[in-house]
């Protein structure tokens, strides 16, 4: 199987089972929206966003080092073992003392829904751990599955307890956390993980080795997070819980598109990582690059121009107002998507440092343009502040990369598909229905144009791969 065959196939299959995920995602919505004021959207928004950052702290980042580590030792199984059994043993360590500080700091505080935050905190992080040991094997069809498995445990689960037993943020917080676990128990029997830990494997050199990895990762996690979820605490501490809750609405409809952005980059990631000594090098990822503007592009363009027919239809009135924001946030996950790029390039060649170095500046930028805005845009202050924090990443990173890889450019695509998008956000905020078709339509012909070699490719590609098989 070639490389791009190989590429091909991983993302299709990642693919599919995040488009399952996208689709329930999208079908609760509209019940959420009914049964959840914007105070309790708004809060549980909040504890996940926070989540998202303490469990990959809490953890080391260790599931990242362990996914590197897993693909150099593919096809031995001794080594395969050291890995496994050695990242246990730390993130095993960290949950129990994280999970007796939880108890004391409990007895002490009365913090809301905390017994159900501490449970889905520990559930997120023996999810991402097992997910990545997964993907590190190459067992990305279990990974998928498991993605499904996760996202319809979470839609019955939560739906249930929100609508028949009237549990409110509660019944969702708790949804949430028992998909996680079901979701770990599926990894770790269809995996056979228990197979992969040998107490006789333990060692200080493993650990530190993948602790030198992981810890860089560190300041890149807290970058990201302010980047992400600062913007949530400074809309909640300067204009309400509740206006967190309407910008969470219109993050929810940017956060579909980043979601399949993310699926092609781990597929990515793990491509970057095989073939980042090959001789083709050069070729090959400005080829995937090329490919990703051409695909993500037309992706949000076409997100934008139909976002506008179907808002009102699947969100409640309460809610409305956020529908002003999402074409300048479509723009942040467009950028946000080919940072994943030059992140897997960096990843690839080990250079962590240089990855937390770029987010850093990047998280700073959002900090001090948000803040300094907020005052007199309000929420538009958060979604100019992400753009700019993704803007000066992808600059940044691409200096970066250039130390390993050359890239070329097709600035006639890049300025093309600017003047396109410029389009469609002007007709998003005009708001005419004729208009909004138009647009639409225009946008289906100029992705099938651009895109149209590259599906050509990729059909063959799959034909071949499926020749081999």
């Amino acid at each position: 199987m070639t490389k791009q065959q190989e590429l091909f196939k991983n993302a299709i299959l990642l693919a599919s089972s995040k488009a399952t995920t996208v689709i329930i995602t999208f079908l609760m919505l509209p019940i959420l929206t009914r049964f959840l004021s914007t105070d309790e959207y708004g809060l549980v928004d909040l504890i996940v966003s926070y989540a998202m950052l303490v469990a990959p702290l809490a953890t080391l980042q260790l599931e990242l080092g362990v996914f590197r580590h897993l693909i150099d030792a593919r096809g031995k199984q001794d080594e395969i073992k050291r890995v496994v059994t050695n990242a246990f043993d730390v993130v095993v360590w960290i949950v129990a003392v994280g999970v007796l500080a939880s108890i004391v700091v409990g007895v002490f505080t009365d913090i809301p829904l905390f017994a159900l935050i501490v449970l889905y905190v520990v559930a997120a992080m023996l999810s991402s751990m097992l997910s990545q040991i997964a993907r590190g094997l190459g067992h990305n069809r279990a990974f998928a599955i498991a993605n499904i498995i996760e996202v319809v445990i979470a839609a019955i689960v939560s739906i249930a307890l929100i609508v028949m037993f009237d549990m409110g943020a509660a019944g969702w917080l708790l949804g949430m956390s028992v998909a996680l676990l079901v979701r770990s128990a599926y990894l770790v029997a269809v995996n056979r993980l228990h197979v992969c830990y040998g107490p006789n494997c333990r060692e200080k050199k493993m650990k530190k080795e993948l602790l030198k990895y992981s810890i860089p990762l560190i300041p890149n996690s807290i970058a990201w997070w302010a980047i992400n979820v600062s913007n949530r605490t400074i809309i909640t501490i300067v204009l309400g819980v509740a206006a967190n809750g309407i910008f969470a609405v219109a993050s929810r409809f940017t956060a579909i598109f980043a979601n399949i952005f993310n699926v092609f980059n781990m597929a990515w990631m793990e491509s970057a990582s095989l073939h980042i000594k090959g001789k083709d090098r050069d070729k090959f990822f400005s080829d995937v690059l090329d490919m990703m503007i051409k695909a993500f592009g037309s992706v949000i363009l076409l997100g934008i121009a139909g976002i506008p027919l179907v808002f009102n239809l699947l969100v409640d009135e309460s809610f409305v107002s956020g529908y002003r924001y999402v074409p300048v946030l479509m723009i942040g996950v467009l950028l946000s998507g080919l940072i994943g790029f030059y992140s897997s390039v960096l990843i690839a060649e080990k250079q962590t440092k240089q990855v937390a170095i770029t987010a850093s500046v990047a998280a700073v930028a959002s900090v001090i343009v948000h803040l300094s805005l907020i005052w007199w845009l309000g929420l538009w202050a958060a979604a100019v502040a992400t753009v700019v924090a993704y803007a000066v990443m992808i600059v940044h990173r691409a200096i970066c990369v250039r130390k390993y890889v050359k890239i070329k450019y097709n600035f006639k695509l890049m300025l093309g598909l600017g003047a396109c998008l410029a389009l469609a956000s002007f007709t998003y905020s005009v708001d005419i229905l004729q208009l909004n078709l138009a647009v639409l339509a225009f946008a289906a012909i100029f992705a099938t144009m651009v895109n149209w070699q590259s599906m050509q490719t990729m059909l063959r590609d799959i034909v071949k791969a499926r020749k081999t098989n």
